[in-house]
């Protein structure tokens, strides 16, 4: 058995223009994951949707178990991230990239 240690990050996935990094939790954890989906800044608002509409209706499209949080921005402009976490991450992980790619074919 592995001790129980920090959460230790897998290499950034790319996912077409968006990227996609996943971290395991600690076992203590159960079968919660974490995912981390980079963003550029010009999407968040139309991401997150009035009041954040999208992002409740991608959660519930999960079937709930899941929390979706837009992260504040490490540095001036560029990407924000997007914090996947709970037992229904890669429905969500799905749902969103999909939501992305759609913003990003309709916004650019």
């Amino acid at each position: 058995p592995r001790a129980a240690g920090p959460a230790r990050p897998s290499a950034p996935q790319p996912d077409g223009a968006f990227s996609v990094n996943r971290v395991s939790l600690a076992p203590q954890a159960g079968t919660m994951q974490r995912v981390d989906i980079q963003i550029p800044v010009a999407l968040v608002r139309h991401f997150v949707g009035n009041r954040g509409a999208t992002v409740r209706a991608l959660t519930d499209a999960c079937g709930g178990g899941v929390s979706i949080n837009v992260l504040p921005t490490v540095l001036p402009g560029g990407f924000k991230r997007i914090q996947v976490v709970g037992e229904n991450w890669y429905a969500a992980q799905r749902l969103i990239l999909a939501k992305l790619e759609e913003l990003r074919l309709s916004c650019w």
